[in-house]
């Protein structure tokens, strides 16, 4: 999912391959997650991850809208 995430410039892939990763939930989805919620470039994208993530109870994801939030 991540190879496939990194290699797309479709809108659509891409929020289908982050829907998938916030149901995986493990480690490298939550790492991914993460990683694209702070480098994506397309604000739709990255509102719509941030709406999704906004009441994860993940210490990394919750840490990780602290710094987004703080910049």
């Amino acid at each position: 999912l991540i190879k496939l995430y990194d290699g797309s410039v479709d809108q659509r892939l891409k929020e289908s391959v982050i829907s998938l990763l916030v149901r995986a939930g493990d480690e490298a989805s939550v790492d991914k997650l993460i990683s694209i919620m702070k480098t994506e470039t397309n604000y739709n994208i990255k509102r719509s991850l941030i709406s999704r993530l906004s009441n994860s109870d993940d210490p990394r994801i919750k840490q990780a809208m602290k710094d987004l939030m703080g910049r």
